[in-house]
């Protein structure tokens, strides 16, 4: 039996926590895997959601993870301070394989799991800077997976290629809601019109997601007379300066009437479903988690055309792309669709099949199983 460790903080859930837990769910399920999940905050937003879905996970409770502070001793120091607690909880478990997914596990679990003969998959889902300092990588990890080409090509040069692969994220590919239903619900919650052509932005609220350019965008939309009524849900919670930002255009665009704010949503597929289309205007995203969602709720994308969007967009074939952040280009793009100058349900259908062939759950795991069994033969 391969024993198999996802540690998290346990401080926040989004996509790269989805993932992971999407992959323990398949490891469950199959012979000769044992997942295990490790949580090193008891109470928070992640522990709510395993409690929910009842998903059994252990706690360790250690002193600051490494990366917690940007401060290279600082760094150091909570390596060294939680090596002997990590090294005991691999050991007395038999742990064959420790696999982190995200910086400050990454830094925390890499280094302990290096005393010990355990391996360490580093999961790197954010592009990394050019610093050298990430060169280090190589040397208390043994095996790197991105999620894009795009983060790939963003790792450092001194790790061999037989020690790297890029695997896209895996999500849930039957749980397709029936958009009417998901629909009347989004209409009654925010009070939305059934007759509004229902544009969403769904993500964190920070201004790299350059929401602002969808309300340039929708300001210009609601002046033509040729448009009845479009309505914008912002789905999500993030920087209140920048929330204040957002507001203050919608107050002096006269947006009142077409836009509105839910806050953060637990589980945004009903949203997604109930949507005719889905704006993706962050620039340089490394993957895009999103825009499969959507995908997957057979609801149409329309995405910044750079980063992971261009690796799962092509465009007018399993959605639409915008080249440049001037509200003009958005706008003309949402104009034709809301015409049907496209043939939105040819799109619409190529991105759901394309979506259940390329990210399926048990197709992420064929190709992440044998890269453990590869580390344990070493």
């Amino acid at each position: 039996m391969m024993n198999i460790l996802f540690p998290f903080v346990g401080d926040s859930i989004g996509g790269s926590h989805w993932s992971a837990i999407n992959l323990y769910k398949e490891l469950a399920k199959r012979s000769g895997t044992n997942p295990i999940i490790i949580l090193h905050i008891a109470n928070g937003p992640l522990s709510d959601f395993l409690n929910n879905n009842k998903i059994p996970y252990e706690i360790i409770k250690n002193k600051s993870l490494a990366g917690s502070t940007p401060n290279i001793f600082s760094i150091i120091f909570s390596m060294i301070s939680n090596l002997f607690l990590i090294q005991s909880f691999i050991k007395n478990n038999n742990i064959n394989i420790v696999h982190g997914n995200d910086l400050r596990i990454n830094l925390t679990w890499s280094f302990a799991t290096l005393f010990t003969n355990s391996k360490y998959v580093w999961h790197q889902r954010q592009v990394l800077s050019k610093s050298i300092k990430w060169h280090a990588i190589r040397y208390i990890s043994d095996y790197i997976i991105s999620i894009s080409n795009y983060v790939h090509n963003s790792l450092p040069i001194n790790i061999n290629s037989n020690s790297k692969s890029c695997i896209s994220n895996p999500f849930n590919v039957s749980n397709l809601n029936k958009k009417q239903n998901s629909r009347r619900k989004i209409n009654s919650l925010y009070m939305v019109s059934n007759s509004s052509f229902l544009i969403g932005y769904v993500g964190r609220i920070v201004p790299c997601k350059h929401i602002d350019d969808i309300l340039y965008a929708l300001s210009n939309i609601i002046t033509l007379d040729s448009v009845k009524d479009v309505h914008l849900l912002i789905i999500g919670s993030g920087d209140s300066n920048y929330i204040k930002k957002l507001n203050s255009i919608i107050k002096i665009k006269n947006l009142e009437n077409h836009v509105t704010m839910t806050g953060f949503v637990d589980n945004p597929s009903i949203a997604l479903s109930s949507l005719d289309l889905l704006v993706a205007s962050s620039y340089n995203e490394p993957f895009g988690r999103v825009l499969v969602e959507s995908m997957l709720q057979k609801t149409l994308v329309l995405a910044q055309k750079s980063g992971g969007h261009i690796e799962i967009i092509s465009n007018s074939v399993n959605g639409f792309l915008y080249t440049n952040t001037s509200a003009d280009s958005i706008s003309n793009i949402i104009m034709k669709i809301i015409s049907n100058k496209f043939d939105n349900e040819k799109v619409i259908d190529t991105a759901y099949n394309l979506a259940i062939k390329n990210y399926s759950v048990s197709s992420h795991a064929n190709q992440i199983i044998p890269i453990y069994n590869s580390l344990i033969r070493q």
